[in-house]
């Protein structure tokens, strides 16, 4: 690993198993295993280092879901489905890069840290937020069309409601892992579908 991707991969573990505050420099070098000159050499300081670590870790990962969304081709219920079956891919992958799924909490606790120090970061996460909405708005109006004229309110009721569902099974999970997540998606998809379907 270059020196430049350790230093924002360590930085991103100790960040979110801590929280941004309660991390110092000196953590930092000590477990990049690099000098606070190797650090300046990098980095003009800490805020600087966040800020690209959550380009890195949380806006361009959220930009490429976004992406993989928008692009999803297929029946409405496929499409749905695969928006469904996304959210159990990423926690898998957060599982994995944090190597503990407790840390997937500190995660979480990272977008309100930013918000704090980040000039824009809300904004920018926000807009990323309102293009997957606009995306589950084009599934559900294929899904709609079939059997009546599509009402536009009910599109965007629905649409805000299957993202907040979504971002709530995470946070659900991470308070209390007794159930499984997958499970928890799983199930969500089938009601929405559902319900959806009997409109």
């Amino acid at each position: 690993m270059e020196t430049r991707d350790k230093i924002l991969y360590e930085s991103f573990k100790l960040f979110v198993e801590r929280g941004y505050g309660d991390v110092s420099m000196n953590d930092i070098v000590t477990s990049s295993g690099i000098t606070k000159g190797g650090f300046y050499h990098y980095f003009k300081s800490k805020e600087e280092l966040f800020a690209e670590l959550l380009q890195n870790y949380i806006l361009v990962p959220m930009k490429e879901f976004k992406d993989y969304l928008r692009n999803l081709s297929g029946p409405p219920t496929e499409r749905l489905d695969a928006f469904f079956y996304s959210y159990i891919y990423i926690i898998d992958e957060m599982v994995k890069l944090l190597e503990d799924e407790k840390h997937v909490y500190g995660y979480y606790l990272m977008y309100f840290s930013a918000q704090q120090t980040i000039k824009d970061f809300d904004v920018q996460l926000s807009m990323i937020y309102e293009d997957i909405i606009s995306v589950i708005k084009d599934i559900l109006r294929g899904l709609l069309a079939g059997k009546h004229s599509v009402d536009e309110a009910v599109v965007d009721h629905w649409a805000v409601h299957i993202v907040s569902l979504c971002e709530g099974i995470c946070i659900l999970w991470i308070l209390n892992k007794k159930r499984d997540y997958k499970e928890m998606f799983l199930e969500a998809n089938e009601t929405v579908k559902a319900a959806l379907l009997n409109l």
